[in-house]
């Protein structure tokens, strides 16, 4: 294995098979791109006050700011928000969550799993400011949100989600959709380039979670050796780090029509012909 770092990728000519780096051109027979992705930013006044965490350098920043008992405004109720929001809550911070939806995790659970999942973090001590959105962010760190609210924090936590990195891909003419466009064999719209992870959208969307990376990975390194080997969407299960109320999801393909069925701690999703699509374990 030839590791190169502090080498920087400029261009992927996929026709001459050939990566153009910092370091020079580097010839290959096959490619796989795995670019994660980035932050989404958010586009509003001083969105720089706020701090996205996807790194460790971003998390030393986000500890460096952040004062003992400090006061914590987190943007965004999604997987990434909540779970900050618990442990963050749990270790005696301030906590207020603004979100334009009306409950934590919307796009993954039914709004009863959401509402339990609301009413446990918030027994913690987090507060909600649902159906929300965030018009401005002050220098003096004020969150001003479009009710004319205003939310005085010490560190403020943009959790809105992520956008595939697909730049490198889209200049080298790849299909590209929410992510690098790929097919149940991890390749892209060219024969010798492949994608998997956060950057990688197969059936036009991008699973940015644990399970589907190591499936991919195992899948594509079999395809690689000569033995093509499809990845199986199978129950990929996420799991929820809140341990004030921890969840289990197999989420539902986005776009899907159907309806939720919950019973005690667990919901399950069906299709319009009855098939189970989802579910989510509670507790």
């Amino acid at each position: 294995m030839d590791v190169r770092l502090h080498t920087l990728v400029t261009h992927l000519d996929a026709q001459a098979k050939v990566l153009q780096t910092s370091q020079g051109d580097i010839p290959y027979d096959q490619c796989v791109l795995a670019l994660g992705a980035t932050p989404r930013r958010l586009d509003i006044e001083g969105a720089e006050n706020a701090i996205s965490v996807n790194h460790l350098r971003d998390y030393r920043r986000f500890r460096d700011q952040l004062p003992e008992g400090g006061r914590v405004v987190i943007i965004g109720a999604g997987l990434i928000g909540c779970e900050f929001a618990n442990d963050l809550a749990s270790s005696g911070h301030p906590v207020e969550v603004v979100d334009p939806t009306s409950g934590p995790l919307s796009r993954l659970v039914p709004p009863e799993v959401g509402g339990d999942l609301q009413g446990h973090l918030q027994q913690l001590g987090v507060k909600w400011h649902l159906e929300r959105s965030v018009t401005s962010i002050s220098d003096q760190r004020v969150v001003h949100l479009d009710d004319g609210t205003q939310l005085q924090a010490d560190v403020i936590l943009s959790a809105v989600g992520l956008q595939a990195n697909t730049a490198l891909a889209e200049a080298a003419g790849l299909k590209v959709d929410e992510g690098i466009a790929v097919d149940a064999h991890l390749q892209s719209s060219h024969p010798d380039v492949f994608a998997l992870g956060d950057c990688a959208s197969l059936e036009g969307q991008v699973r940015p979670f644990v399970q589907p990376l190591l499936d991919s990975a195992e899948v594509l390194a079999q395809t690689l050796c000569g033995q093509p080997t499809p990845l199986k969407i199978q129950d990929w299960k996420v799991n929820v780090k809140t341990p004030v109320y921890p969840l289990t999801i197999t989420p539902v393909p986005r776009g899907l029509q159907g309806q939720w069925q919950v019973n005690g701690g667990e919901a399950v999703f069906h299709d319009e012909t009855g098939e189970p699509r989802g579910q989510v374990i509670c507790g």
